[in-house]
């Protein structure tokens, strides 16, 4: 879809954890987006409320919640962003397989 500078909706447990797994160097995370609040950083990587983030300085919102996701998708949306891109409700089926025992 050719998104390049990524914005991580979420600043809990879940979005440290996938700060640790790192992102193939074709992407660049710009910034950590958040609901409320802001300021500071983390990671190194600025803190911006989501409404205060323009929507063109993006390519993609990626959601960084399990139980919050639709919210974040919605408020994604009301705030201007197009592409926003969950990672747990969204993922095709087949990119889950089934393990069977030998």
């Amino acid at each position: 879809m050719g998104a390049r500078r990524l914005g991580l909706f979420g600043a809990g447990g879940h979005t440290l954890e996938v700060l640790q797994w790192g992102l193939p160097d074709e992407f660049s995370l710009e910034a950590i987006l958040v609901s409320e609040g802001g300021g500071g950083s983390l990671d190194g990587l600025p803190v911006v409320p989501i409404g205060a983030a323009a929507p063109d300085s993006l390519d993609a919102v990626v959601l960084s919640s399990i139980p919050f996701e639709a919210e974040m998708a919605e408020l994604a949306g009301r705030c201007g962003f197009h592409s926003v891109l969950p990672l747990w409700s969204d993922w095709p089926r087949t990119f889950w397989r089934t393990v069977r025992p030998s």
